[in-house]
C-alpha cells in the first residue's frame, strides 16, 4: 500500500488535477483530505466519498461531495483511493483488494508523522485520537475564511487578554504577570493585551511542532507559539512557583492524566497565583469516549468531579493542598464549566 502523510507538499506530489480521487471514509480524516484538495485548488479533481462500512449506511458529510457504495468502484488508470482511516486501514486495504480486485498501487494510506506517534498495545486508537486534534486545526486552517478569521481574531497581536481569568488574579494592578497557557493548541484563546497588567505569555500544547508545520504550510503565524510539552511534564519544563497565573482552555479531557496535569499546574503557580480551567462538561460521555475524549468533568452541587469509566476523583479534595477550588457559574456556553483556584500561602503538598 502506498502511504502519504497529511502534508500539502506530498499531496501536490502524489496527487494531480487530472487523478479521479476517491476518499475511502467520510470521517474526521476524509474531511481532512477533502479540505487539502480545496486548499491546494484542485478544481478539476473528481473527488467522490465512500463509506468505510462496506456500504451500509451511507451519509455525505464532506464538503456537499457525492458519496457512492464501495460496489461502484472501478480500476481506471487516473483513480486514486486514498483510505481516510487509521484504526481499519489494513482491514479496509484488504477489504478494496481482495473483494473488490482493486489494483493496490492505486490505494494510498495515510500515516502519523513520527512526532506525534505513539507505541503501545492501544497505538492505533490513541494515534488517530492524536492525530485528529492536528487535523481539526489542518481542516480549518485549509479553508481560506478561517485563516483569515483567526487572523484577525485569535492572531492579533492586540487582542484583549481574557477578561474572567484576570478577575481571579491576586497581583497588584500594573505589576508584570507570568502566564502558562497548557494546551493551547496552535494559538491561544487568552489574548495578548491588559491595561492592568503587563503580561508575559508562555503557551505549550505536546502538538506543538506538528502545529508550526501548519504554520509554515498555510502561511499562519500567531504572535505566540506554543512550546513542545505534555502536561505531564510540566515540573520537567518549568520551575516551582514560576507562574502568575495558569490556564487551560478545552485541553484537559483530551490528556492521558488530566488529575496529575492539574496539580502539577497547580506546583507551578507563584503564592497566591491563580489556576484557572475551562473544560466541557461530560465530554467524554458527550463524545461516546471516542478519540482522546476519555475524561469527564462534571460540576455536582458546588464539587467539580473529574470520572471517567473506571476512576472517580473529586477535585475540590484532591486540590485541597493547594487552596480552594472554586466554581464560575457560567452561561458563555452550554455544556461549559468554569473553575479556578487561587495558591494558599500556606499551601503545602
Amino acid at each position: 500500500m502506498n502511504t502519504v502523510n497529511l502534508n500539502i507538499d506530498e499531496f501536490k506530489k502524489e496527487f494531480h488535477p487530472t487523478d479521479e480521487i476517491i476518499i475511502y471514509g467520510n470521517g474526521e480524516l476524509g474531511q481532512v483530505v477533502s479540505c487539502f484538495f480545496e486548499f491546494m485548488n484542485q478544481k478539476k479533481c473528481v473527488i467522490k466519498v465512500v463509506d468505510n462500512q462496506h456500504g451500509n449506511g451511507l451519509k455525505n458529510t464532506i464538503l456537499d461531495l457525492p458519496v457512492e457504495a464501495p460496489a461502484t468502484l472501478s480500476c481506471r488508470q487516473n483513480q486514486k483511493i486514498i483510505i481516510a482511516s487509521l484504526e481499519h486501514k489494513d482491514a479496509i486495504f484488504q477489504y478494496l483488494t481482495q473483494d473488490l480486485d482493486i489494483d493496490p498501487t492505486s490505494i494510498f494510506g495515510l500515516t502519523i508523522p513520527s512526532s506525534i506517534a505513539t507505541s503501545g498495545e492501544h497505538n492505533d486508537f490513541w494515534n488517530e485520537g492524536i492525530a485528529s486534534e492536528v487535523y481539526f486545526w489542518i481542516k480549518s486552517l485549509a479553508t481560506r475564511h478561517h485563516i483569515k478569521r483567526a487572523c484577525s481574531e485569535r492572531a492579533n497581536p492586540e487582542k484583549r487578554f481574557y477578561q474572567n481569568a484576570l478577575n481571579v488574579l491576586g497581583s497588584p494592578r500594573g505589576s508584570k504577570i507570568e502566564v502558562l497557557d497548557v494546551g493551547s493548541g496552535p494559538v491561544t484563546m487568552l489574548g495578548y493585551k491588559a491595561p492592568e497588567y503587563h503580561i508575559k505569555l508562555t503557551c505549550i500544547d505536546p502538538l506543538a511542532d506538528e502545529y508550526k508545520n501548519l504554520y509554515r504550510q498555510f502561511e499562519f503565524f500567531p504572535p505566540v507559539e506554543p512550546i513542545a510539552c505534555s502536561g505531564e511534564d510540566l515540573l520537567k519544563k518549568f520551575s516551582q512557583q514560576s507562574f502568575d497565573l495558569v490556564f487551560s482552555c478545552n485541553a484537559l479531557d483530551h490528556a492521558s492524566y488530566p488529575l496529575k496535569i492539574i496539580q502539577n499546574m497547580c506546583e507551578l503557580l507563584k503564592e497566591q497565583g491563580a489556576l484557572y480551567i475551562i473544560v466541557h462538561e461530560n465530554e467524554g460521555e458527550h463524545a461516546g469516549y471516542t478519540g482522546l475524549h476519555q475524561w469527564n468533568f462534571q460540576h455536582v452541587d458546588g464539587e467539580i468531579i473529574l470520572w471517567n469509566k473506571e476512576a472517580r476523583y473529586s477535585l475540590n479534595e484532591e486540590l485541597k493542598p493547594f487552596g480552594e477550588l472554586h466554581f464560575i457559574d457560567s452561561t458563555q456556553q452550554a455544556r461549559e464549566l468554569h473553575f479556578y483556584l487561587n495558591k494558599s500561602m500556606t499551601s503545602e503538598k
